[in-house]
């Protein structure tokens, strides 16, 4: 069996292909422990190259001034980065067959590295901080979904001490209830949703 072959039968059995024995992290194709093992050690080949002026990509050439890679490694950056901006079809492509497998593997489709939330396509971490950007772009404006739970009335948005809706609000609410409806499954269902709301706030 050739390198390759072995690689790929540790890969498709789910097994660390560096220590070849433990599993392999959800996504990845090696363990946590040699994940961080990798990460280290790469991290001090960095520290050590920087620290004697050498191009931290192809760990040959030297280095100019506060540059951190060698002119020949950027410009094959550049040319690699300008080939993929003149193709916008393929890249938009190999996004989403990114995106494609990793909510078919159940992997957060931003961070590629862990597992979705409760069916959602992001992981908890990943979801908070789109809330909270998406909070920022609305100026700090909390939605109307997440009020209760920051003690402001579900309506309106004024603060309540206890409950998900104000007295106004709730006083309202059920003067607007309809009395009479064709669609008598729409009615039931809106009934009891308002009188939950209610009864919570008691």
């Amino acid at each position: 069996m050739t390198d390759k072959e072995r690689y790929q039968n540790l890969k498709d059995r789910g097994v660390c292909v560096y220590c070849k024995s433990s599993p392999a992290e959800d996504g990845k194709t090696t363990c946590r422990t040699c994940r961080e093992k990798q990460r280290k050690q790469t991290a001090e080949k960095r520290a050590a190259l920087r620290e004697m002026g050498i191009c931290t990509e192809c760990g040959s050439r030297r280095v100019y001034g506060d540059e951190k890679i060698c002119p020949e490694c950027s410009a094959r950056k550049y040319a690699s980065n300008l080939k993929c901006s003149r193709d916008p079809e393929k890249e938009s492509q190999y996004h989403k067959n990114r995106r494609r497998k990793l909510k078919e593997m159940g992997i957060c489709v931003k961070c590629g590295k862990r597992k979705t939330e409760n069916g959602k396509t992001l992981c908890g971490i990943c979801n908070a901080k789109e809330r909270i950007r998406a909070r920022e772009y609305r100026g700090n404006q909390i939605e109307r979904s997440e009020r209760p739970s920051f003690g402001m009335c579900y309506f309106c948005g004024n603060p309540i001490p206890k409950g998900r809706i104000c007295p106004a609000c709730s006083e309202r609410v059920t003067k607007n209830l309809p009395d009479e409806s064709d669609n008598k499954l729409w009615r039931m269902q809106e009934n009891a949703r308002i009188q939950q709301i209610i009864a919570n706030q008691r």
